[in-house]
């Protein structure tokens, strides 16, 4: 008779263990159904110098896990053009996303000019992350994140791809000429470089949506961002405005 007491006894054994909450492996961006959910507004932007950025803590404990930085980059050459970049500030945290092969193009262009017996050359250089033609040369091919920007209602997964990493949001556009140099006689040659903002696009003016993974204990959560790009002044000065997160409970 003492097998039915064993049975008993095992199972409010069972029943006394702690259990493993289970965590959805897709999510859905903008819904905050089973998500820890935050609104930010202008006290949760912080500056520093030139940067105006967001530390967003994810797991609570008093340090950033994602910051979204709008950086000026002050330049007498440059100007005064703003680069918007999120981070990973914590590497159990990753971003959302498509892991390429980036490919790094230069097209070169040779005008030549005549002017009193003078010789002036130029050569530009286009460094572009698009083919101009199929004579641009590959200068450099990095691993890199493109991330997605993603529209509420849409949902992605576990079995998606993440990177922890740091991503442009935006960048700018430059160029500079070195100074002529006397070749031969009266004959002069320029190099110029121009470098085009073409690698990183994030949509301009619009609430979108971006997914990250969080290793948490073990287990892995998920989670969005809500933010929006604001482009202002009519020049390359972008601002982003980071609006809401929710994370797996």
């Amino acid at each position: 008779m003492k097998k039915p007491l064993l049975i008993v006894l095992a199972l409010a054994a069972i029943s006394l263990m702690p259990s493993c909450k289970k965590y959805a492996s897709e999510i859905t961006f903008g819904d905050t159904a089973g998500m820890r959910v935050k609104t930010y507004d202008s006290t949760d932007l912080q500056t520093s110098d030139y940067k105006k950025y967001y530390d967003i803590d994810l797991n609570k404990d008093g340090w950033p896990d994602i910051t979204l930085t709008s950086e000026c980059i002050a330049s007498a050459f440059l100007g005064n053009p703003v680069v918007s970049y999120i981070k990973c500030t914590n590497e159990d945290v990753a971003l959302l996303g498509d892991i390429i092969m980036q490919e790094h193009y230069v097209h070169s262009d040779t005008t030549v000019t005549f002017n009193g017996g003078v010789t002036f050359q130029t050569i530009t250089k286009t460094h572009t992350c698009e083919r101009v033609d199929n004579t641009d040369i590959i200068e450099e091919t990095e691993e890199k994140l493109s991330l997605i920007a993603a529209n509420a209602g849409e949902s992605f997964g576990l079995e998606d791809s993440f990177l922890s990493t740091e991503v442009t949001l935006n960048g700018y556009s430059y160029g500079f000429c070195d100074s002529p140099q006397e070749i031969s006689a009266n004959y002069f040659s320029q190099v110029c470089n121009n470098y085009n903002n073409d690698c990183d696009y994030f949509p301009l003016n619009k609430e979108q949506y971006i997914g990250f993974k969080f290793n948490k204990g073990g287990r892995d959560h998920l989670g969005w961002m809500k933010i929006i790009l604001e482009k202002r002044n009519g020049n390359e000065v972008y601002d982003v405005r980071l609006i809401e997160s929710a994370i797996q409970k």
